[in-house]
């Protein structure tokens, strides 16, 4: 649509004022922490439940970052590529699609195995295991979050194995059994070289019975449209605005007073996104623009039904966590390079209406997951009056993970039939017996490319754990306490695997697989307070890993590639890989609550790490322990109120990952860089305000951020290999009229649209830029 679109989106939405549209994403309101200590020109203190009960961020012996629902608003994060922009140390891999992205905290960053970052909405697990780039992070909408707590470093004691770098929480406003309630929030915006985009989101709280029993009710449906040129193999422009996403989410919360100290909230989150083309584009094409026969689109749903019961007993408060996680993702890649390019260059000629046959590749992955997590724990110092507080619980989970993958190239028989006089299957069963001889045809070939199909698997993973935790913390002297955890896991996964067609050739027609794994993981933390509002703190932690089996490697068509590994087949399965983190800190609040300073050093030893090993001539992969790496580095984070009107803040990142081991036949090298994490990060930003009137406040907000370089792959040749560096200016102004407010906002504000990571997925070299220059209008309102 051009440059004239951002202008169109703005003019739009001074039209488009009025519109009754909602936003969940106001101030605090009734979610398990809010803001305190705040007083006129000073910072707010903020408390969160990281540790299972309720503290203040200062209190806790490790480094977090936690940004408000009116901070998630005011900044426009609504992603993981915008939350890594805002937090320090963290960042976000794109795998291509929807739902295929990999997140990443202090180096600690793999695209394999089990998730490195855990993901909870309120207190369930998102997290699901990387498999063969099919699945990737869970990222609910931000609706009607209180905020969003980012706990650095491993979290084995309370979140377990899924939060090995550290741990995302999403944390939901909580229904108000006193007050009604609502807001509504409107946003339109045009985006270079796109379309229009709108966000449109709702909330209502009503007491039912007030004082005993409230419903909370949200609801959203935000359009990004896309910035893409999709090109026909003839050069045809087949659409102008590839890209474009829709994603619809609705969450339904109750809470309800049984009396006797029992409370009952039971919670719907359910959201359904699709998108209609990946957000990349091919350099053998031009710039935003890409050449292939078939859209790409995607489209993933997730339900997280939840009920939790809370029981105060005065002395203790035991804890219910009863939940089920449903994710369902479908994708569609256009296979014409990998399927019928490569069927022609081994046919008798290398015919090219034969290489140019749509090959739809067909792509789905289904999560289920059952869990509950029982836990007891004490009251605080202050409410019992004695040096300590414990918490400890059970915890079980069963996650079903199912995915699929079948493709077609349409017309090859035929039009192999009609080329060469005859039936494809008997001349490809040729070329596989003169390439293995003396082993058997595979069982099927004879029925290889019936209706166009040349490949399916479709592999079931069952992974059940249990485990036990608790942790301890005790005042040793007035100003000191230590903390000291563990958890303790078993867990047990099983792989069901079938596949079929002539590229499954060279593999079992059915596989099955089990693992079992035991581990614990200690915490060991030490907190001092200088003052009441300055501490030091230091703390060891362990992370942990699940290991788990590898699918087959057709060893007829990757032979090639595993031989230039050195190996003759991939390997059955992968390690568990583990880690220990050291850390010290302190967190300052000076010139009377004027100025926070928050500074932490770490180091971390990680063993046997869960890497992908990819083998790009025949498409297929496998993981591998690809060795050890050392991660150490430095976080600070300040925010200072220099005046009543202006607030600023620094915050930046350094970690030092380096493989300092490496295991033969996986493509790494000593030194090589850990995949996927900048080598360092730094954002600045200010606000200003100004009273224009009693009831009209002005602002200005901005803000910068600069990622460093990292790696995306081992091979020094590969164009993935060097990720430049790169930086995102944001900026808004607007007004505050009490419950009303009207804000102009650009993104990516210096249109930075630099390539800044390439993926093999559906093309050998697709390429990823940020989001292009987007202005709009917001308008929101609470009542």
């Amino acid at each position: 649509m051009g440059h004239h679109a951002i202008w169109v989106g703005v003019l739009a939405a001074l039209a488009a004022g009025s519109a009754n549209t909602v936003s969940a994403q106001t101030a605090p309101s009734g979610g398990d922490a809010t803001a305190t200590g705040k007083t006129a020109g000073q910072i707010e203190e903020i408390t969160v439940t990281a540790t299972k009960r309720t503290e203040t961020v200062r209190e806790i012996p490790q480094n977090i970052s936690v940004l408000s629902g009116t901070q998630l608003q005011d900044q426009h994060v609504v992603d993981y590529q915008d939350l890594a922009q805002a937090v320090p140390g963290l960042s976000f891999t794109s795998g291509g699609a929807g739902g295929l992205g990999n997140i990443e905290l202090r180096g600690v960053s793999s695209a394999a195995g089990a998730a490195t970052v855990g993901i909870y909405l309120d207190d369930i697990s998102l997290s699901v295991r990387n498999v063969a780039q099919l699945t990737g992070a869970a990222e609910p909408k931000l609706l009607d979050i209180d905020r969003v707590e980012v706990l650095r470093g491993p979290q084995g004691t309370l979140y377990g194995a899924g939060s090995e770098g550290g741990t995302i929480r999403f944390i939901s406003n909580q229904p108000k059994l006193d007050t009604f309630e609502g807001s509504f929030h409107t946003e339109l915006a045009g985006t270079d070289r796109g379309g229009i985009s709108y966000d449109e989101e709702g909330m209502v709280n009503v007491p039912l019975f007030p004082g005993v029993a409230a419903l909370r009710l949200s609801a959203g449906y935000s359009k990004d449209a896309g910035y893409l040129k999709r090109l026909g193999l003839d050069g045809s422009v087949l659409a102008t605005d590839a890209g474009d996403t829709g994603t619809g989410v609705i969450r339904i919360s109750g809470k309800w007073l049984l009396g006797d100290g029992w409370t009952v909230t039971p919670t719907l989150f359910y959201q359904n996104g699709r998108q209609d083309d990946q957000s990349i584009y091919y350099p053998n094409a031009g710039r935003f623009e890409s050449i292939k026969q078939l859209p790409e689109p995607d489209h993933e749903q997730i339900a997280t039904p939840t009920v939790v019961v809370t029981k105060d007993f005065g002395w203790s408060d035991l804890t219910s966590v009863s939940g089920f996680f449903w994710r369902k993702t479908d994708i569609q890649v256009d296979g014409t390079f990998q399927n019928s390019s490569y069927l022609a260059s081994i046919a008798p000629t290398d015919d090219p209406t034969l290489a140019n046959l749509e090959s739809p590749i067909a792509y789905r992955a289904m999560t289920n997951q059952v869990s509950e997590e029982l836990r007891l724990a004490s009251k605080s110092m202050q409410e019992s009056g004695l040096p300590i507080t414990w918490v400890t619980g059970l915890y079980y989970s069963d996650q079903h993970l199912t995915t699929s993958d079948y493709e077609h190239v349409n017309g090859f028989s035929n039009l192999f039939q009609g080329l060469f006089g005859g039936p494809p299957a008997p001349y490809y069963q040729g070329l596989f017996a003169a390439a293995n001889p003396g082993l058997p045809l595979p069982a099927g070939s004879n029925n290889w490319f019936a209706n166009d199909f040349v490949y399916n698997s479709v592999r079931h993973y069952d992974e059940r754990q249990y485990a036990i935790f608790g942790e301890i913390n005790y005042a040793v002297l007035e100003h000191l306490k230590a903390t000291a955890g563990l958890r303790y896991l078993y867990a047990r996964e099983s792989l069901n695997r079938f596949g079929g067609g002539y590229f499954d050739a060279g593999d079992p027609d059915s596989v099955s697989k089990l693992s079992r794994a035991y581990a614990a993981t200690p915490k060991f933390a030490l907190n001092y307070d200088i003052t009441d509002n300055n501490s030091v703190y230091a703390n060891a932690t362990k992370g942990f890993r699940l290991g788990g089996p590898n699918r087959p490697v057709p060893s007829t068509i990757c032979a090639a590639d595993l031989s230039g590994l050195g190996l003759a087949s991939a390997p059955d399965a992968y390690n568990s890989d583990s880690l220990w983190n050291y850390e010290v800190g302190t967190k300052n609040r000076l010139l009377n609550n004027r100025l926070a300073v928050t500074v932490a050093l770490f180091d971390i030893e990680w063993k046997n790490i869960q890497q992908t090993v990819s083998l790009p001539g025949c498409g297929f992969d496998f993981v591998k322990n690809a060795g050890t790496a050392r991660n150490y580095g430095a976080e600070v984070q300040v925010q200072a109120k220099v005046t009543e009107e202006i607030t600023l803040g620094l915050n930046g990142a350094y970690t030092h990952d380096r493989l300092i081991s490496v295991t033969p036949n996986t493509g790494a090298s000593v030194d090589d860089r850990v995949l996927g994490t900048p080598d360092w990060t730094v954002g600045v930003n200010g606000e200003y305000r100004h009273a224009v009137t009693d009831a009209l406040e002005g602002y200005l907000r901005a803000d910068y951020n600069l990622n460093g370089k990292s790696s995306g792959t081992f091979n020094k040749s590969d164009p993935d290999h060097y990720r430049p560096v790169y930086g995102i200016a944001n900026a808004s102004f607007g007004v505050d009229a009490g419950s009303w407010q009207l804000e102009v906002f650009a993104k990516n504000l210096l249109n930075e649209t630099k390539v800044i990571q390439r993926i093999y997925f559906s093309a050998s070299d697709s390429q990823v830029t940020p989001r292009p220059l987007t202005v709009g209008l917001a308008l929101s309102k609470q009542f």
